[in-house]
């Protein structure tokens, strides 16, 4: 609940972005891999993000899609 109420009322763009990266991390060690997913993405949607912290939630799912055996690319053609 802590993480969500920073990522939902956070001022400083390092903290909403600590907030949703440990949302992630929380729902990958309960293998929720769908339920990190948006709080990645939001990560990446944020112009005010440190590129360090978007690197790493562009690593993650990377990596998340490797676990899914990439059905996400292969299904859109690509």
């Amino acid at each position: 609940p802590l993480f969500r109420k920073a990522a939902q009322t956070g001022k400083d763009p390092a903290d909403v972005v600590y907030a949703r990266l440990s949302i992630a991390v929380c729902y990958l060690d309960q293998n929720k891999m769908d339920e990190a997913v948006p709080e990645l993405k939001a990560v990446l949607a944020m112009p005010d993000a440190p590129q360090e912290d978007k690197n790493q939630a562009r690593l993650i799912l990377q990596w998340i899609e490797q676990q899914k055996g990439g059905t996400q690319k292969k299904e859109g053609g690509q």
